[in-house]
């Protein structure tokens, strides 16, 4: 029995030393970048650096902008791991166990990222640089830790400490002053990274252009948004100067159909210089980040639509996730110092459903500003507005802009757009191909919407209340 045992363990060790043989015979991420440094580095010293993961982009073009620029030998390699949570000091260390093997070179891991609205590039998301210049030699290593999968962690081995710390200082100021989000419109979408954790990634967005003509609203109320938003980033430099806080919070809020999404995008549109970060529905999770962002990209207007999602107001009852969001909104809005140049838009139409701590704290909410159902030169303006591109002839104008009394832009919008519809079917087209609609267009599709089995129809489109004219007709055929 005995000498079955030592023959077994015999064999085994034979075993290990020859795959130990034939692994020493591979290259190794020590010695390769031992041979690089052209002596022993496990003395020298690791400086390391933070970013985003989903900020991937920014460090990677300033790292290819530092090699283009200072560069006199470069090369990347990748390594085979089972455990890719590993820093630099682990990967060049000699493995205490006999059993144990070094970290053998292997495949550069790349991901494709968007640095614009159209083009993508490839990320070294796992790899290690070397890097040679007559600034002296370097050893740079990304990788994103298991522990911490939001972050991307970037190490950089030098001769010296000073020139590790100068080196990472060079990529933080590039990314700082070359950053691709700035001046830019993004949103933040979570996505499942490694190990089924959520990460947060931005997107680009790319808005139509708006005019203020579109935004059908009192021109007072239009002057008062104006004011608050592109006169007071216009203004910032005076502000400053003077003493005066540069964060602002502002509110809008209406019925549903108002118009505050369009009065966003259009802000959105027409501030130029300024990183705009929009958020909706589950995006809002991301309050933190987005806060963040804005800080390093500003001057910032961070827009979030329905804020009442995740500010409604504390109760125990729910579930925490909601209370933390809430706090972390809070908290950001308060975080953001007064200097920083970052302007709030929050919309709702649920105004007494905010939590109070949002509305009633100065320096979160500065302004609040309704949007309020049109009035009949309001309607006016919105018959010619979404009348455009086709053939509106009515012999009744008028009293159609008293029948939509009580009406949103979204109703009306949808109101002629059914028109259209309805004269599309009965062949009322111009030569030109253009839809003509007329009264009788016009009357059945305003009948089929104000009807009153139709009433989730009204109130999803806006409308304080149905004219009894129109329900008392039958529904439409």
């Amino acid at each position: 029995m005995f000498r079955q045992v030592a023959a077994a363990a015999g064999g085994a060790t034979v075993s290990a030393l020859l795959i130990r043989g034939l692994l020493n015979k591979q290259k190794t991420v020590s010695k390769t970048i031992a041979d690089f440094f052209g002596k022993d580095i496990l003395t020298l010293p690791i400086l390391t650096a933070e970013y985003p993961l989903a900020d991937l982009a920014n460090p990677h073009l300033a790292i290819n902008h530092y090699i283009q620029t200072h560069a006199i030998e470069h090369q990347v390699i990748g390594y085979i791991s089972d455990d890719y949570r590993q820093g630099l000091s682990i990967l060049i260390t000699p493995r205490a166990s006999f059993w144990a093997t070094e970290v053998l070179i292997g495949p550069v891991q790349y991901r494709k990222e968007y640095i614009s609205p159209q083009e993508q590039i490839d990320c070294v998301a796992n790899g290690i640089y070397l890097i040679r210049t007559n600034r002296g030699t370097f050893a740079l290593h990304l990788y994103s830790p298991m522990m911490d999968p939001h972050n991307i962690i970037v190490e950089v081995l030098a001769d010296k400490r000073e020139q590790a710390s100068r080196f990472l200082d060079n990529i933080r100021q590039y990314v700082y002053t070359h950053n691709i989000y700035r001046n830019k419109i993004i949103t933040l979408e979570a996505e499942t990274g490694r190990w089924g954790r959520c990460v947060i990634r931005p997107r680009f967005i790319k808005l139509e252009p708006i005019q203020r003509e579109q935004i059908i609203l009192p021109e007072t109320i239009k002057q008062v948004i104006e004011r608050n938003t592109i006169g007071f980033l216009q203004q910032a430099e005076h502000l400053r100067r003077s003493g005066r806080s540069l964060k602002r919070g502002i509110l809008l809020y209406g019925k549903p159909g108002t118009g505050k999404t369009l009065t966003a995008r259009w802000l959105a549109s027409t501030l130029s210089g300024v990183t705009t970060i929009v958020l909706a529905a589950e995006q809002l999770e991301a309050v933190r980040i987005a806060c963040q962002m804005a800080r390093l990209l500003q001057p910032a207007l961070v827009i979030m639509e329905d804020v009442d999602l995740i500010a409604s107001p504390r109760d125990p009852q729910r579930h925490p996730f909601y209370q933390i969001t809430l706090h972390q909104l809070l908290n950001e809005m308060d975080g953001i110092e007064s200097e920083a140049q970052v302007l709030f838009l929050l919309t709702t139409n649920r105004p007494e459903m905010l939590e109070p701590a949002l509305v009633t704290r100065p320096g979160r909410i500065d302004q609040a500003i309704h949007l309020p159902l049109p009035d009949a030169e309001c309607r006016r303006q919105l018959f010619e507005l979404y009348g455009r591109g086709m053939h509106l002839m009515l012999t009744e104008y008028e009293r159609f802009i008293q029948r939509t009394e009580g009406a949103s832009p979204a109703f009306i919008q949808e109101l002629l757009r059914r028109a259209a519809l309805i004269a599309a079917e009965q062949n009322a087209l111009h030569e030109d191909g253009r839809v003509i609609v007329r009264d009788s267009h016009l009357e059945m599709a305003l009948r089929e919407m104000l009807w009153s089995g139709d009433e989730l129809t009204r109130r999803l489109l806006g409308f304080e209340e149905a004219p009894t004219e129109a329900l008392t007709h039958e529904p439409p055929s």
